[in-house]
């Protein structure tokens, strides 16, 4: 059995500075654009809807790599994977408010 973890992959920035200048993800150029959230590469604050959606793009990128060994999944394996799919088709929907928060992916994750 295999444990994943997924580190921070946000960007930084100093606390005290306001929100007016801090400079968006998608304005430094420095990240991956699939990963990020529509609303991040189209100049927004970082959130955590948006943290749920990169999560969900990143698990999706790994079930669909997962796909060249599905041959050897069993039916319980499959099972999980359509679980997976359902779960990250909620985390990558495109308006923050139809995701769901991270603590309820969290859970839903837990159960699969």
């Amino acid at each position: 059995p295999y444990v994943y973890a997924l580190g921070d992959f946000g960007h930084s920035y100093i606390l005290d500075q306001h929100e007016e200048s801090r400079s968006s993800v998608a304005a430094s150029g420095n990240c991956l654009i699939s990963f990020v959230a529509p609303e991040v590469a189209a100049g927004s604050v970082s959130s955590m809807a948006s943290d749920v959606y990169s999560a969900g793009r990143i698990m999706e990128h790994m079930i669909n790599l997962s796909a060249t060994f599905k041959d050897l999944f069993d039916k319980e394996s499959r099972t999980q994977v359509r679980q997976l799919r359902a779960l990250v088709g909620q985390m990558c929907n495109s308006k923050p408010e139809g995701r769901p928060t991270s603590d309820k992916a969290s859970r839903t994750l837990s159960l699969i």
